[in-house]
């Protein structure tokens, strides 16, 4: 999550699709991509991002828990698990979908099991309801409308393991946000969105956060930030974030002058 302005490349942003994995891992690794080399422990091997992409195909949901239990039993981390083992795989189907040599089905069940790996490996992270004194604390969530959640998810995840209090809010739509943040007053919130769609109503969304939560720090990442660097730089966020790891200390000193740390 490194913050910075300037454009990348262009997104296509033309497959917006509900269920299109591609755009979701993309997403997802625009917020933690770097984060792994970043991380010390056992390393993630090929073979591993060939059996997470064979075990996400499987019918039997079994089995995707049984390599991610592997992984565990030979020391990798749950952040090289999600980054360098489930995205990388996830990656690896989203090609060949594009490649036409996977069907549209696997694809929708290669997403469903992601998401159930994610909660499966987020047991032993705080629930982001601890409201312990001194905790940072943000709240993450999707632009309203956005389908791809995977990079909030993992993000939530990273901070939470940082020992940050996170409220993730996902499935809501703008008045509820705005609600939430009214009521919460979070010193740090975190967007994700991914494409042209989302993008569209970043400026209006981030001013009426404003008007609710005046002294919040608006970060917006994923994959608007290099798809569509114009509509992201003129969304009136604080930061845009690309790169987890990189943007933490940035988004701890912000949480820290908000609320006088």
């Amino acid at each position: 999550m490194v913050a910075q302005r300037a454009p990348m490349r262009d997104g296509s942003g033309a497959q917006a699709h509900a269920c299109d994995l591609q755009n979701v891992v993309r997403d997802a690794l625009d917020h933690v991509a770097r984060l792994a080399e970043a991380r010390r422990g056992v390393a993630a091997a090929p073979a591993d991002v060939v059996a997470c992409a064979e075990a996400l195909r499987d019918r039997d949901p079994a089995v995707a828990r049984a390599v991610v239990r592997r992984l565990r039993a030979r020391g990798l981390s749950d952040e090289r698990i999600q980054i360098d083992c489930l995205a990388e795989a996830a990656r690896h189907l989203g090609r060949l979908w594009e490649r036409d040599e996977m069907p549209f089905w696997e694809v929708t069940l290669a997403t469903s099991r992601i998401h159930g790996l994610l909660r499966e490996l987020r047991a032993d992270v705080a629930s982001g309801e601890v409201r312990a004194s001194g905790v940072r604390y943000a709240l993450f969530a999707p632009v309203p409308g956005e389908d791809h959640v995977l990079g909030s998810m993992m993000a939530a995840d990273v901070f939470r393991r940082a020992g940050w209090r996170i409220d993730l809010e996902l499935d809501i739509d703008a008045a509820t946000l705005l609600e939430i943040l009214e009521r919460r007053q979070p010193p740090v919130v975190g967007l994700s969105a991914s494409g042209e769609r989302p993008a569209r109503i970043l400026s209006d969304l981030v001013a009426r956060i404003r008007t609710v939560a005046p002294g919040a720090c608006v970060a917006v990442g994923g994959n608007v930030v290099a798809a569509c660097p114009a509509q992201a730089a003129a969304s009136g966020a604080d930061l845009l974030v690309e790169d987890v790891h990189e943007a933490m200390s940035r988004l701890a000193q912000e949480a820290d002058v908000r609320t006088g740390r």
